[in-house]
């Protein structure tokens, strides 16, 4: 996104479901972020650069 909140970059993708989810601990302690990764597969992908 740009900083009028436009799409810059898109990812299309073709027959895709995810397939792995994964999330990060959560510690309040550190104060960091949450981080959460998915992987997906699929069956081709278009990048579009706007």
């Amino acid at each position: 996104m740009n900083e009028k909140h436009e799409p810059v970059v898109t990812w299309k993708f073709k027959s895709a479901f995810p397939v792995k989810l994964d999330y990060s601990s959560l510690d309040a302690h550190n104060g960091g972020p949450m981080m959460e990764i998915m992987e997906i597969t699929h069956e081709g992908m278009i990048v579009e650069h706007q």
